[in-house]
């Protein structure tokens, strides 16, 4: 989940992949990390067609749709595992 004006809010698997997955763990501080989807809960979905490069460090610097701009259901949110 990602916190966007004051609310948490879900990231959509369209576009997301291994690089966004390294890159969202790294921003939480951990080396490594992976992914699954899911239905994870209710509420906003803030990020879709999430894109990082390899050398991003800060997750919520990759590019995407825009905030609240997606076309997801909750059945495709990202379930993250850091390591």
């Amino acid at each position: 989940m990602v916190k966007h004006n004051g609310e948490w809010g879900t990231v959509c698997d369209d576009g997301f992949g291994t690089t966004a997955a390294q890159s969202a763990c790294h921003t939480l501080g951990f080396s490594g990390g992976s992914y699954t989807h899911g239905k994870h809960v209710d509420g906003p979905i803030w990020m879709d067609n999430v894109l990082c490069s390899s050398s991003t460090r800060n997750f919520l610097t990759c590019h995407h749709n825009g905030w609240g701009e997606q076309n997801c259901g909750h059945g495709e949110d990202i379930i993250l595992t850091c390591s």
